[in-house]
Order: structure tokens, then C-alpha cells, then sequence
């Protein structure tokens, strides 16, 4: 196992402020371009677009935005979000 110092390490999915940072896939190997999303149909519309990739990632960046989702909806409906996230 190495001993990798997280300044040092790139992180293709992260969680800060609030926000979801995703590392750009499609700019790989030539540029590191990180993307701050912060409203779930975002998050959808990056894995589609192959902004993030690999069955891990995508699991996760997914997740994250189901957290985006709640974020949105509880604030206005806090009694029936479970409904309002539902697809319909």
C-alpha cells in the first residue's frame, strides 16, 4: 500500500460545501478540470455527458445527487418530500 498525501491525490468525486465536485474524465489525460455542481439534475446530466465514469464513481456521484435532490425539496416540502422525490 502507498502512503499517497490527500494535497497530492486527485479525487474524481468529492463532496464540499454543500457541493458536488466532479474531476472532468472527458478532459483527461491533457487537463484536470474539476466541475462544482450543487442541483441534482446536474449531477444526471454529468454522468450522461461522461463527466464522471466507471461503475464507482457513477454510483457515487448518483448518490450524491439523490442528496442534492433531498436538498431542493425538503426545505419546501418537509412533510412529504419521500413523495416529491419519487419519479412519477
Amino acid at each position: 500500500m502507498n502512503n499517497i498525501d490527500e494535497r497530492d491525490s486527485i479525487r474524481a468525486v468529492k463532496w464540499q460545501d454543500n457541493s458536488l465536485v466532479l474531476l472532468d474524465q472527458r478532459q483527461l489525460p491533457h487537463n484536470e478540470c474539476l466541475l462544482r455542481i450543487s442541483r441534482c439534475d446536474d449531477v444526471a446530466r454529468a454522468i450522461s455527458d461522461m463527466v464522471v465514469r466507471g461503475a464507482p464513481a457513477i454510483g457515487i456521484a448518483a448518490a450524491y445527487g439523490y442528496v442534492l435532490a433531498l436538498n431542493e425539496i425538503y426545505p419546501h416540502h418537509p412533510q412529504d418530500w419521500r413523495a416529491a422525490i419519487q419519479p412519477k
